[in-house]
């Protein structure tokens, strides 16, 4: 089925109408007249012209020339040399010198390492046997005022 159809009337278009500003006259107020002024003149000073001068001229260096690069020559061999086996034998000779050296200074630095070590313990000892001797000492540990030629 259809639905029902229902006319509503249509409101009628009201007119709203502002109404006039209320008008007023403000009263007129004569403003300040300036007086009359001539246009401030400053007085003529003759300034000398600038003197004229060249400005000196630089020559500028031309670019240097680019260098040519070439191929280095293959090395010259001398045909006296010993044969390549006997070069290669005293290399390998010079090596293992270089190698036995290289051990003996590490052998030495471990030798170093161990007295170094010895030192320091050393020194912790008599430093703390320094403190105690000063326990009793003028001052305590902190000062430990004590004779010259005491040995501490």
């Amino acid at each position: 089925p259809a639905p029902p159809k229902v006319d509503i009337p249509k409101p009628a278009a009201t007119e709203f109408k502002i109404p006039d500003a209320p008008k007023f006259d403000l009263p007129k107020i004569d403003a300040l007249k300036m007086p009359d002024m001539k246009a401030f003149s400053l007085p003529k000073v003759d300034i000398p012209a600038m003197p004229k001068f060249d400005t000196p001229k630089f020559d500028m260096p031309s670019a240097p020339a680019v260098p040519k690069i070439s191929a280095p020559a293959a090395p010259k061999i001398d045909e006296n040399l010993e044969p390549q086996e006997v070069r290669d034998a005293r290399a390998a000779e010079k090596n293992a010198a270089f190698k036995n050296a290289q051990a003996e200074v590490k052998e030495a630095e471990k030798i170093a390492n161990v007295a170094k070590n010895k030192a320091q313990a050393l020194k912790k000892e008599a430093k703390q046997a320094k403190g105690e001797a000063c326990v009793t000492r003028p001052g305590g540990k902190i000062l430990c005022l004590r004779g010259l030629g005491i040995g501490y």
